[in-house]
């Protein structure tokens, strides 16, 4: 069978990487399929939950870094229409399969891809009134993006979307505190915890 090639207008690579969603777009970069998603998701199939699996199947087996961050793209665009269009047990369920392609990355996109899947989590948790899990995911997103942060390991385009990410944690923390109604941490304390988490994400800005 002849190879497929990319299904981005003008490029005559061959595309091994293939739409997770309807398995027929085929790209040879992670890169070339965001740029075409605009255009291909007027026509793309809805991916069957068998389908879905596979490819988290094959990506896991591949351990391809571009198949990987490829699946990860694909679940970040299905995590975001999940939130817009309310359905937040989708968007739960979207975050549990990148937690399982997340595990599988070089550092330091493990850390920050996990930070990013768990921050979208807190948003779908509270709608659900799961408050516990909320909580968790916050704490998990801080801690995880402070100790990357504090490594000091990495400089130039990755230390500045680390130094992003921690804030962003640091102010998803602190908003989820100033719903103490839905927290079970005491409102002098949560109060307290906040005001911290404020100044430390104003230290980042």
């Amino acid at each position: 069978m002849a190879p497929s090639i990319c299904s981005f207008k003008g490029c005559a690579k061959v595309g091994s990487l293939k739409c997770s969603a309807c398995r027929e777009a085929c790209y040879c970069s992670p890169e070339h399929q965001r740029m075409h998603w605009k255009e291909h998701k007027k026509v793309c199939k809805k991916a069957s939950t068998a389908n879905d699996v596979d490819l988290l199947q094959e990506a896991k087996r591949s351990g391809d870094p571009r198949l990987l961050a490829a699946k990860l793209m694909e679940l970040r665009k299905m995590s975001d229409e999940a939130l817009r269009s309310r359905n937040f047990e989708k968007t739960v369920a979207i975050g549990e399969d990148g937690l399982k392609i997340v595990q599988l990355l070089p550092e330091p996109m493990r850390t920050i891809e996990n930070v990013r899947v768990h921050l979208d989590m807190v948003v779908a948790f509270q709608h659900l009134k799961k408050h516990d899990l909320a909580n968790h995911a916050t704490m998990v997103s801080i801690d995880q993006a402070k100790q990357l942060h504090n490594s000091k390991l990495y400089q130039g385009d990755a230390a500045k979307k680390i130094c992003d990410l921690y804030m962003s944690s640091c102010l998803c923390r602190a908003h989820y505190l100033l719903d103490t109604s839905a927290s079970s941490i005491s409102p002098s304390s949560s109060s307290q915890e906040e005001m911290e988490i404020l100044r430390e994400a104003k230290s980042l800005a």
